[in-house]
């Protein structure tokens, strides 16, 4: 009876002793661990310890992976960059058996200023039609910071990018280009990441499925610009007078040449129509001697 019992505490004591195995090439999600330092503003350092059964370990803060490196036998440690905050997601990715002791801890906050991280904002701008428009000029102004104004045009193929923007508010304004309709000031975020979103109302612009802003205007259809063509007027019109005294609707007067005869284009000073006045008059004198001389008769 006696070497019975003995049997079974020396499984029980055999049987304690292993390490519980978890799923091999697994996730271990961060359990809170060192919470207590949050939040890290620049950075953390982290610990995977103890590290049973693993063969590599890769730690994810935020959806950024980092390579843990092995000290010792005893844990996998790493460092992560930017901001770590109670509402950071961090687990790590390993290889290997694994074992059920092994936990993730946040072991210290790492010190010094983070250095600003700066993004791009590319911008095109078509027509109704999806055809680049250049030449045309927008204005970005910071909300957040109101001292920050930046202007550019579109080039040829009706793109330009807004270089150096630090994660914010920004207001954007366009100037629309000659016989098209602008758009209105739009608001835009730009977030940690890089990412860009409206703030509000954003009729007339998009972001496409690269993250770039685009923005359309409504123009004329090609060959329908230039100047206004000037409307032909009407024939002059003139009233007209009924028999019975009353006015008739006035009717359009034809249009006829200048035939009337310019004398001072016919003769020189007028010495030509003089001398054939003067003929004219002594032919007319002339006659009436003679009819005169033959009532003598």
């Amino acid at each position: 009876m006696a070497l019975a019992a003995l049997a079974i505490i020396a499984l029980a004591v055999t049987y304690l002793a292993r390490p519980a195995i978890v799923h091999a090439d697994d996730n271990l999600p961060w359990g809170g661990n060192g919470s207590d330092n949050l939040p890290c503003a620049n950075g953390a350092h982290w610990v995977l310890a103890p590290a049973f059964n693993v063969d590599s370990a890769t730690l994810v803060v935020d959806g950024v992976k980092y390579t843990m490196t092995q000290n010792g036998e005893g844990s996998w440690a790493a460092d992560s960059e930017g901001a770590v905050t109670a509402d950071s997601k961090v687990s790590v990715d390993f290889t290997g058996d694994g074992d059920e002791r092994n936990h993730l801890q946040l072991s210290h906050c790492l010190s010094g200023t983070p250095e600003e991280e700066l993004f791009p904002l590319a911008l095109t701008k078509v027509d109704q039609n999806d055809d680049p428009i250049g030449g045309v000029k927008f204005t970005l102004t910071g909300v957040t910071d109101n001292s920050f104004e930046a202007s550019d045009e579109t080039g040829a193929d009706g793109t330009l990018t807004f270089s150096d923007l630090a994660a914010g508010d920004y207001t954007l304004t366009e100037t629309a280009p000659e016989n098209c309709t602008g758009i209105d000031p739009i608001g835009l975020t730009i977030d940690d990441k890089g990412a860009v979103s409206f703030t509000g109302a954003h009729e007339g612009a998009t972001i496409d499925a690269d993250g770039n802003l685009v923005v359309e205007n409504s123009c004329p259809e090609s060959g329908q610009q230039g100047a206004t063509p000037t409307p032909m007027q009407s024939p002059k019109q003139s009233p007209k007078h009924s028999p019975e005294g009353g006015v008739q609707a006035a009717t359009p007067m034809a249009s006829t040449p200048n035939t009337a005869f310019d004398a001072s284009a016919a003769t020189s000073d007028g010495t030509l129509l003089a001398g054939v006045l003067l003929i004219v008059s002594l032919a007319t004198l002339a006659a009436l001697n003679v009819r005169t001389a033959r009532r003598r008769r």
